[in-house]
């Protein structure tokens, strides 16, 4: 369980890595250049769900040009199911200014479950990324 949302630091690359390497395949994780821009570059923000022993469990990147975009959750699966993904999902659907969206495979059903549990609502197949179905949430007006 996590006790805390807080911006990812180059501390935490190491560990942000290995639950990338135990989430995907190797043809879907990032390679070093970008575990460097998501603290970096300001088009990036990078947020881990850390527990009461100040472990990461998991991280989710967003992208905030043009659009803000969920580019990656990603939990280390021993803390699957517990409500990680859902609090750092909710953590950017909170200081977004803006809607959100995000890309995903429409064989990820439980993923799709929590975001239409959020206020996601699934648009057309996006064709810039095949086989990927866009969700996006508005926020209401402040």
């Amino acid at each position: 369980m996590i006790t805390t949302v807080r911006r990812l630091h180059p501390r935490d690359m190491d560990r942000a890595k290995e639950i990338d390497r135990l989430s995907f395949t190797a043809s879907e994780q990032y390679d070093d250049s970008m575990y460097a821009s998501m603290i970096s570059d300001d088009r990036f923000e990078a947020f881990g769900g850390i527990n009461e022993r100040h472990q990461l469990l998991g991280y989710i990147l967003l992208e905030r040009y043009p659009a803000y975009r969920i580019r990656t959750i990603a939990v280390d699966p021993a803390h699957r199911s517990q409500g990680v993904a859902e609090a750092l999902v909710r953590f950017i659907i909170e200081r977004a200014p803006g809607p959100v969206d995000l890309l995903v495979d429409p064989k990820h059903t439980d993923a799709i479950r929590l975001y239409e549990r959020l206020g996601f609502v699934a648009g057309a197949p996006d064709p810039g990324a095949p086989g990927k179905t866009r969700m996006t949430i508005a926020k209401p007006p402040a």
